[in-house]
């Protein structure tokens, strides 16, 4: 796209653009929806899906997983228990692109960006994943738990080969900034530890509560390396090597533990009440990024609420249903974005429920989310530097079923 073509003159954000709250700038310039309008046409605005392919916005990942499981019961008077293992092979190929040489055996030579290479990582993992299960009646109407177990997670596919997203400096001899996957992420493995106490104390209701601890390792938080790419642009038109400071996945330890608590009660036949509440206290405990001052980093564990809560009412009988529920999730780490952490900010929704069953072969429901139409907000160090805000609106879904 020629500079020159650009549409000539603009106008400006209103000065009340600034609604929220924050240091947002207000008299913003824009191009009117005109000038964008003349500005896009074939004259000036190239669409060839060839040559306007940024390859390091691609990348692809494959997997092949094996599995198998063996698992023994045993049962007493007032007691059961299991214990398994399973045995998890996991075969994954990563690929992913950056700008190269032209000399570069393999390159592709199509793209106006600058010519692109594939970069194929490929990786085995076996893993042996043990468990036991162990109930005891402790009386009529009171139940003891324990559990142990080792699990693992693959990392995300987008954590494994996520595009290359690159901010070149201003100068050459500067460092950009950006982002990345890291195909050398290996799968999360965790033990775990649970022991809890439920007490059935009528029909159909309960009063539980449950302690556990996870111990995290290879979970994927974030971090920042420096990479260097060829990169081609205004400050080096023929292309040449320029440090980038990228935020990527990384491999690191961690630990949660908490207390779950359940209360259930069906105050008649008909109409009932479920409620759950979690703490967990999450933390980082390798790999943690200093601050840009130097300081101690975020411990902070990616996507953990230290409050999580469900209310939910109900009424239900043999033809219709009912039920109406809030959840919320107090605030928690999203990441980092150019190497600065942010979270996203505590929310709570309210849904609702209606079903109705006509006979055996004919139902219908209607299903209604986000009915308060919260506001999802993403702050960066702090409430004083906010990041985004968005609102998705009601949602409604009305379904008919039939079976023979």
């Amino acid at each position: 796209m020629d500079p020159a073509n650009y549409p000539q003159g603009f106008q400006n954000y209103p000065s009340n653009f600034q609604t929220f709250g924050g240091n947002i700038p207000t008299g913003i310039w824009y191009w009117t929806e005109a000038q964008l309008a003349a500005y896009n046409n074939p004259n000036n605005v190239n669409r060839d899906p060839i040559t306007r392919q940024y390859y390091q916005y691609l990348f692809a990942v494959y997997e092949k997983d094996a599995a198998a499981f063996v698992q023994a019961d045993f049962k007493g008077d007032n007691w059961a228990a299991n214990i398994g293992v399973r045995y998890v092979n996991t075969k994954e190929d990563a690929i992913s692109y950056t700008q190269v040489d032209p000399t570069t055996p393999g390159a592709v030579l199509t793209s106006a960006f600058g010519p692109f290479a594939g970069l194929e990582r490929k990786h085995t993992y076996n893993d042996v994943l043990p468990s036991a299960n162990l109930k005891l009646d402790v009386t009529h109407d009171l139940v003891a738990r324990f559990a142990a177990s080792e699990t693992m997670t693959r990392p995300d596919y987008s954590a494994l080969a996520g595009f290359t997203n690159l901010t070149p400096p201003g100068v050459i001899g500067s460092v950009g900034s950006g982002s990345g996957g890291n195909p050398d992420l290996k799968p999360i493995r965790s033990t775990n530890l649970d022991a809890g106490l439920e007490w059935y104390f009528a029909k159909r209701s309960l009063l539980s509560a449950t302690a556990f601890y996870m111990d995290l390792r290879n979970y994927v938080g974030y971090g920042s390396e420096i990479k260097n790419y060829k990169t081609f642009g205004s400050i080096c038109p023929t292309g040449c090597p320029v440090d980038y400071n990228l935020t990527v996945p990384i491999n690191a330890k961690g630990r949660v533990d908490g207390l779950e608590l359940a209360y259930q009660q069906a105050f008649t036949d008909n109409i009932g009440f479920v409620g759950n509440y979690t703490y967990a206290d999450g933390k980082q405990t390798s790999n943690v990024q200093p601050t840009l001052t130097g300081g101690p980093g975020d411990h902070r564990l990616v996507g953990a609420s230290k409050n999580t809560y469900n209310l939910s009412a109900y009424f239900e009988n043999r033809m219709f249903n009912a039920r109406v529920g809030y959840t919320y999730r107090s605030s928690f780490y999203s990441g980092l974005d150019r190497s600065t952490a942010f979270t996203q900010d505590s929310i709570g929704t309210l849904s609702a429920a209606l079903g109705y069953t006509m006979n055996d072969h004919f139902s219908i429901t209607f299903d209604a989310m986000n009915l308060n139409n919260p506001t999802l907000k993403y702050f960066a160090l702090n409430e004083t530097q906010p990041r985004a805000f968005y609102k998705n609106g009601s949602q409604y879904y009305l379904n008919f079923r039939f079976k023979l």
